[in-house]
């Protein structure tokens, strides 16, 4: 019976955590349904002052963009419509500023327009981006026509991304 007993310490234990783990999981899962569905992306600077950074999976289904390349310094910067780039880096360099409209481009090839602004420039801490999808709202914005989806690039500029899946 004592053995009968020991078992049962050690294997609930384990059938917690498997459910806690499950769980989670699908907690993950809503979230990240959730920032998509509302037209978000969240960023994060991998270490304070650098131009690499941590982006939402949300990234994927609203430009179709692996989030991991944007780990590579400039990537994020990259997919930043040249017309755009002086207003990205103002709001990434004035962190109590006000939020600007860019272009950022989708693997498709075409441009999306976003509010990008700082929501946490805490000292010696990475920063932190919203990006919020606002095409819907572009014409009143700032019109600008998209690109082909022959001229498509991957962030940071080296070969093929991977695309979001089919």
């Amino acid at each position: 019976m004592i053995a009968g007993r020991s078992l049962c310490a050690v294997a609930l234990p384990l059938v917690k955590r498997s459910t806690a783990h499950a769980a989670l999981r699908d907690l993950r899962a809503a979230y990240d349904s959730s920032i998509a569905d509302a037209g978000l992306v969240l960023v994060q600077q991998t270490a304070p002052g650098q131009d690499s950074h941590h982006v939402s999976l949300s990234c994927l289904d609203l430009l179709g963009w692996d989030p991991a390349a944007f780990l590579e310094p400039g990537a994020l910067r990259s997919i930043v419509h040249v017309d755009d780039l002086a207003a990205f880096r103002a709001v990434a360099s004035d962190t109590h500023g006000e939020a600007a409209v860019i272009r950022l481009l989708g693997a498709d090839g075409d441009y999306r327009h976003f509010r990008f602004g700082v929501t946490d420039a805490g000292l010696n801490r990475p920063l932190t981006f919203a990006l919020v999808d606002v095409t819907s709202d572009a014409p009143a914005l700032c019109p600008a026509p998209g690109r082909g989806a022959g001229e498509a690039r991957s962030p940071g500029g080296g070969g093929t991304h991977p695309r979001r899946p089919g």
